[in-house]
C-alpha cells in the first residue's frame, strides 16, 4: 500500500506492507527518467530466502533495545528484533503557515513506540527528519542504537542488485585535508548481493568530540542509470554514524547516534520518558552531487538568517602575522595600516594570555593598559575587535588543572581525561554538565567579553576527549550529554553578549557539522594557513557548508609575485575572505592590490552568499600538498543572471572545459584571464600557482 504526498519536485511515498505492517519511505524526484520497479516483495519471517528475493521490509528509522535479539550484522544493530516487533499505527498531516509535517506513529505490542516527523518548509527541496522514541512498557528499557533517519530499499529504480549502477558518495576529512569527496561502488564496499541474500553493513562516523575529524555527516546514494541521488545530512556534534546495509537487493541508508558497538552508547529510558534522535536532512535529486548538496545548503539558509549577521564582512586575523606574539602596540599599528580597507572584524588570535589556557589572564607586559583599552583602540580605528579562546579546555599548568578542580573536569573510569594537541600541549576538559563549571565560565568567558568590549569570538578546540566519559549509564551517553551542554553554553554566549559574532574552529575544520554551525556565524574552513592546498580545501567544502560560513585564510607575504598574490587572494572568493600575513611590510602598491580585491569581493559577495556551486577539476582526486592540473568552481547567482568563476592553476595546469547553458559573456575579471566563453567556458591558463576570479553575465542570443 502506498501513501503519496507531493512537495514541489519530489513525490514522498510511504510504503506500507500489507503482510507485515512495516512502513518505510521513498523520495522520488518527479523528473526522474525511470519509473520505480513494482517489486516490493518481502519474505516470511524465519523462512528461506527465495532465489528471486528482492526487497526486505524497510524502516523509517532503526533502533535496538538491549533486552532484544540483535541485528544479523556483525558490526551493528540494524533490523534486529526491536524493529521486527514494531508496526505501522497511524499517520497524520499537520499544515502550518510555513511548513507541512507528516507524523507517522510506529508501535510495538510491548509498549514502546516511535513518532517519525517529516517536515517540509514551504518551497524547500528537502525535508527535516526527527524521530522520538517513547517508552510505555511499564519498565526501564535501554536503547543501544537509535538512527532517526533512514532511506530504505534503494534504488527503487533498479532491476538488479545495483552493483553496476549504484554509487556511494562519501566525504573524508582530516587535519588540513577537509572535505575529500570520493565515490565507491557497492562491491568496493563489500555490500554487493550474496547468493542467499545479504547480511552486509558498511559504517562511517566520528569517534570522539571532533565531529568531522574522519568523515563529514553527509553522504549520498546515486543510481547512475536513473540519474537520481538520495542524501542524508546529520546534525550531530557528538559521535555519529551512517550505515549502508544490505539484506536483499535493496540498500538501507540510515544515520544517527553512534551505537553501542562503535560509540559505547547506551541510553536508559524510564517508563513514560522519551528520547529524540539527532535531527537530519534528507532529499532526493536528479543530476549530480552538486544538485543534492545545493538542496541541503539552501535548507540551512534559515539558520544563517536567524543568526543575524549582516552582509559578508571581511576578516583580518593576525595569527599568521605575529604567530602567537600579539601586543597592543603591534595590533594597533596593523589596524591603522588596514584603516582604508573593507575589513570589519579585527581578530587577535592565540598568545594574548599569560601562558596557560584556562586562566585567561592577559599578559600585562604586552597589554599594559588592559584588554578593554586595547579593544577600545581597535574600535576607534573602525573595527570590531575579536579575540581567540579555547574555553572548553584547561592547559597542563593552569591553576584550574590542579586536583582542586578535578571534579569539574571530565573523567573516564574515575581519572581526569587528558588530550594532546598534536605532539604538543596536554589539555583536560571542563565538564559542562556541572553547574559550577558553567558558572565559572560565565565569568571567564561571557563577562570577560562584555567587560572588555569584544564583538567577535573565535572559539578553538584542539584535543579530542575520546568516545567515553563518566557520569551517565554509558561512556557514550556521558559524552553526548556533555557535548549537548557545550552547545547550550554557545547559546548562553549569544544571549549574554548580544550581537556577538562567533567563529567555530576546531584544529581548523574538525567541527564543520550543521548543529554547531547553526549556533555560530561562520567557521574556520581548515588549519591550512598559507599552503598551496588552500584552494583545494576551500573548493571541497562548497558542497558541505554554506560558503558564507566558510572562513578561508588568505595569508599574504611581502615577497609574493603577481601570480602567487592572485593565487592566494582568489581563494578567498570560495568563502569568507580572511586576510593575514605581512600587512605591515606591504608597499602602497601592494595595499592598493588588496583594496582592489576587496572591492571586487564586495561586488560579488551576494553570489558567494546565495549562489549554487559546481566543482570541476582536471584531476579527479588531488594530492593536497602537491596539487596538479586545473580547478574551477562555477557558482551561479540565485536568479541565474550572473555567475562567478573561481579557478586555480596548480603545477602542470591543463585545459579545462566547463559546460554552461545559455549565452554568457565576461563582465569583469579580477586579473588578466586566458579563458574563452561560448557554449562552454574554456580555461587554457598555463601559469603555475595562479588564480583568478571572473564575473560572468548571461545575455540574450544577440548580446
Amino acid at each position: 500500500m502506498y501513501k503519496d504526498y507531493e512537495f514541489g519536485s519530489t513525490l514522498v511515498r510511504y510504503i506500507i506492507s500489507e503482510e507485515s505492517s512495516k512502513v518505510f519511505l521513498n523520495l522520488l524526484p518527479k523528473d526522474a527518467k525511470k519509473q520505480p520497479t513494482e517489486k516490493y516483495e518481502t519474505y516470511e519471517k524465519g523462512g528461506q530466502f527465495p532465489d528471486n528475493f528482492d526487497w526486505f521490509d524497510g524502516a523509517l528509522f532503526h533502533l535496538s533495545l538491549s533486552h532484544h535479539a540483535r541485528s544479523p550484522y556483525a558490526n551493528g544493530y540494524k533490523l534486529g528484533n526491536s524493529y521486527d516487533d514494531m508496526y505501522f499505527k497511524s499517520q497524520n498531516v499537520i499544515k502550518e503557515k510555513d511548513k507541512t509535517i507528516i507524523e507517522t506513529l510506529v508501535v510495538s505490542d510491548e509498549g514502546y513506540e516511535v513518532l517519525h516527523r517529516l517536515t517540509n518548509y514551504n518551497g524547500e527541496g528537502g525535508f527535516e527528519v526527527s524521530s522520538t522514541f517513547t517508552n510505555k512498557t511499564g519498565k526501564t528499557v535501554a536503547l543501544e542504537m537509535f538512527e532517526g533517519a533512514s532511506l530504505d530499499c534503494l534504488s527503487p529504480y533498479s532491476e538488479d542488485d545495483g552493483s553496476k549502477d549504484v554509487l556511494i558518495h562519501l566525504f573524508r576529512s582530516g587535519w588540513a585535508t577537509e572535505g575529500n569527496h570520493f565515490t565507491c561502488t557497492l562491491p568496493e564496499l563489500n555490500i554487493g548481493k550474496a547468493w542467499g541474500g545479504n547480511f552486509s553493513n558498511f559504517k562511517i562516523g566520528s569517534h570522539g568530540s571532533r565531529a568531522t575529524s574522519e568523515y563529514f555527516p553527509f553522504a549520498a546514494v546515486e543510481d547512475t542509470a536513473a540519474n537520481v541521488l538520495w542524501g542524508i545530512q546529520l546534525y550531530c556534534m557528538s559521535p555519529w554514524q551512517m550505515e549502508f546495509s544490505r539484506m536483499g537487493r535493496g540498500l538501507s541508508f540510515s544515520g544517527g547516534l553512534s551505537d553501542g558497538t562503535t560509540g559505547n552508547w547506551t541510553k536508559n529510558i524510564k517508563d513514560g520518558e522519551s528520547f529524540t534522535a539527532p535531527k537530519a536532512l534528507i532529499a532526493a535529486a536528479t543530476g549530480d552531487i552538486s544538485e543534492l548538496a545545493d538542496i541541503f545548503l539552501k535548507m540551512r539558509d534559515k539558520e544563517i538568517k536567524a543568526y543575524g549577521e549582516e552582509g559578508m564582512p571581511i576578516i583580518f586575523n593576525e595569527w599568521c602575522t605575529s604567530w602567537g606574539t600579539p601586543s597592543h602596540e603591534k595590533n594597533l599599528a596593523l589596524a591603522r595600516k588596514l584603516k582604508n580597507s573593507k575589513v570589519k572584524y579585527f581578530v587577535m588570535d592565540a598568545g594574548w594570555y599569560d601562558g596557560t589556557i584556562g586562566d585567561w589572564t592577559p599578559k600585562a607586559e604586552i597589554f599594559p593598559k588592559g584588554l578593554k583599552a586595547y579593544a577600545d583602540d581597535i574600535k576607534a580605528e573602525g573595527f570590531v575587535p575579536g579575540i581567540w579562546m579555547e574555553f572548553e579546555c584547561t592547559n597542563e599548568g593552569s591553576k584550574f588543572s590542579t586536583p582542586k578542580y578535578d571534579n569539574m573536569h571530565l573523567k573516564h573510569n574515575g581519572s581526569v581525561i587528558w588530550g594532546q594537541v598534536g605532539k604538543g600541549r596536554k589539555e583536560s576538559f571542563w565538564d559542562f554538565r556541572d553547574p559550577d563549571t558553567v558558572s565559572l565560565l560565565e565569568e571567564k568567558v561571557i563577562k570577560f567579553l562584555k567587560d572588555n568590549g569584544f564583538g567577535y569570538l573565535k572559539v578553538d578546540y584542539n584535543a579530542n576527549i575520546g568516545s567515553c566519559c563518566d557520569g551517565a549509564e554509558s561512556g557514550g551517553e556521558g559524552l553526548r550529554q556533555h557535548i549537548f551542554a557545550v552547545q547550550a553554553f554557545f547559546e548562553k554566549i549569544r544571549k549574554g553578549v548580544p550581537g556577538i559574532i562567533i567563529e567555530n574552529c576546531a584544529s581548523g575544520g574538525m567541527r564543520l557539522e550543521p548543529s554547531i554551525m547553526a549556533l555560530t556565524a561562520m567557521s574556520s574552513f581548515s588549519d591550512a594557513h598559507e599552503s598551496v592546498d588552500i584552494p583545494v580545501i576551500a573548493a571541497n567544502l562548497q558542497y558541505l557548508l554554506p560558503p558564507c560560513q566558510s572562513q578561508v585564510w588568505c595569508t599574504l607575504r611581502k615577497e609574493f609575485d603577481d601570480n602567487r598574490f592572485a593565487y592566494t587572494s582568489s581563494a578567498g572568493f570560495l568563502g569568507r575572505l580572511c586576510w593575514s600575513g605581512d600587512i605591515m611590510e606591504m608597499s602602497e602598491k601592494q595595499m592598493s592590490k588588496i583594496h582592489r580585491v576587496e572591492e571586487f569581493y564586495d561586488e560579488v559577495s551576494n553570489i558567494i552568499r546565495h549562489g549554487k556551486s559546481k566543482i570541476l577539476r582536471t584531476e579527479k582526486l588531488i594530492n593536497f600538498r602537491y596539487p596538479k592540473g586545473t580547478q574551477a568552481v562555477l557558482r551561479y547567482a540565485e536568479n541565474g543572471d550572473k555567475a562567478l568563476l573561481v579557478y586555480h592553476c596548480f603545477e602542470e595546469p591543463e585545459r579545462l572545459e566547463i559546460p554552461i547553458t545559455g549565452c554568457w559573456k565576461i563582465e569583469k575579471a579580477l586579473y588578466n584571464a586566458d579563458i574563452s566563453v561560448s557554449d562552454k567556458i574554456t580555461i587554457d591558463e598555463r601559469k603555475e600557482i595562479f588564480g583568478n576570479v571572473i564575473l560572468l553575465k548571461k545575455v540574450d542570443e544577440k548580446g
